[in-house]
């Protein structure tokens, strides 16, 4: 799946602010959180469970590279199993699980991809999802499922704010789309989201308990959308070479049973140039854009595992959205290899307020581990570094 779906996010961990704002210092200290993860401890064991795969491919490690190809007829299977465990003061104890699932049939090109997490809390808090990403011929269908009751933050609307509140929200959401190859590398098809979103706890006196902020009671979220998209990549999970471009237009109307009217657009380009054997230069483009109607958890947003590494999920969101990363992946030894990557971009009201001279700059270094001496599905290891904030955080799957 692009963007969000099972092989992208399995867990965030220790995003905090170093106190950028002043105004923020003194919650920020307030919630200084002693963060856990055993993740590293499965990595072995991960691997070890992960059976055959793919033939080698050009960003693969030295190791993986010496490794015999499999017969090109041949179907093969990986599983990547990863326990959760942190703390916050918000959820206290929250443990969980999350595995990934690749399957390429025989004679297919492209894998399919499903997944699945569960994170329960101390504090009764629950997270899970399930999604499928099947690629069968020329068609591909895709359908993600999941419910949230969960502690998160909100720091208002726009591209310099100082709000820092905390909300807890229930949500329950299903997405599926359907794509068929009209073209060699040319993908078109249709999709839906519908979601249901409660808010239960907000912060007294806050933006979100006064009402003023467009979905800040919750509601429905019922949109149909049309996918037009462009894709050469060597492989969908961790791709050494090509290019991909994907516009989506989403519209969410009243008229499908939703509380909410306005029309979503989003444009991701990517190009991935092998520089050395098993060494990627890999480049992304994005612009997000909604007409006026959008609630603020439905807004483009910068921040998380995927884009701006370094900065929280939501730290800024807006109506319209530009942003570019780059990252260099390399083999280090064995099965690891090591990352650095950068990127730029800001949120607006109004394309107008797009300028140079305000963008929000992020990098950072990461490390990784290929999961089986033939699969591409590596467990990424990323600390992101930006102006007063920093991230890291451990997934499955590469950030684009």
């Amino acid at each position: 799946m692009h963007g969000k779906g099972p092989g992208r996010r399995v867990a965030e961990i220790g995003d905090r602010s170093r106190g950028g704002e002043p105004a923020r210092r003194g919650r920020v200290k307030r919630r200084i959180a002693v963060m856990g993860c055993v993740a590293a401890a499965s990595w072995a064991a991960a691997a070890c469970a992960l059976t055959g795969a793919h033939p080698p491919a050009p960003s693969a490690p030295a190791a993986e590279r010496a490794a015999p190809p499999a017969p090109a007829d041949s179907g093969t299977s990986a599983v990547l199993p990863l326990p959760v465990v942190f703390y916050t003061p918000a959820t206290r104890l929250a443990v969980g699980a999350a595995v990934v699932h690749t399957f390429r049939p025989r004679g297919q090109t492209r894998p399919t991809v499903s997944g699945a997490e569960f994170i329960y809390t101390q504090n009764r808090q629950v997270a899970a999802l399930i999604g499928t990403d099947v690629h069968a011929g020329p068609y591909r269908i895709y359908g993600l499922v999941g419910h949230k009751k969960f502690p998160n933050r909100f720091f208002g609307i726009g591209n310099d704010t100082d709000v820092d509140e905390e909300y807890t929200s229930r949500a329950t959401s299903v997405e599926f789309g359907f794509e068929k190859r009209v073209l060699a590398p040319l993908y078109l098809g249709v999709s839906y989201l519908l979601e249901r979103s409660e808010m239960l706890e907000v912060e007294e006196g806050g933006l979100l308990a006064g009402g003023a902020v467009l979905g800040s009671r919750g509601g429905i979220l019922s949109g149909a959308g049309l996918a037009l998209t462009f894709d050469t990549r060597d492989d969908i999970i961790a791709p050494g070479r090509g290019a991909y471009a994907r516009l989506h237009v989403q519209r969410f109307d009243d008229a499908f049973g939703g509380d909410y009217d306005f029309t979503r657009l989003d444009l991701d380009l990517r190009r991935y140039v092998p520089t050395r054997p098993g060494h990627v230069l890999a480049l992304q483009g994005v612009v997000r854009s909604s007409t006026e109607g959008a609630p603020f958890h439905a807004l483009a947003q910068l921040g998380g595992p995927c884009l701006l590494r370094g900065f929280r999920d939501g730290r800024f969101r807006d109506r319209h959205l530009v942003a570019t990363q780059v990252e260099y992946r390399m083999p280090l030894w064995w099965r690891f290899g090591l990352a650095g990557f950068a990127g730029a971009g800001q949120v607006a009201g109004a394309p107008a307020d797009l300028s140079f001279d305000r963008l929000h700059l992020a990098a950072g270094v990461g490390l990784r581990l290929r999961a089986s001496g033939r699969n591409r599905l590596n467990l990424r290891l990323d600390f992101g570094y930006a102006r007063g904030a920093s991230g890291l955080y451990i997934t499955a799957g590469e950030a684009f």
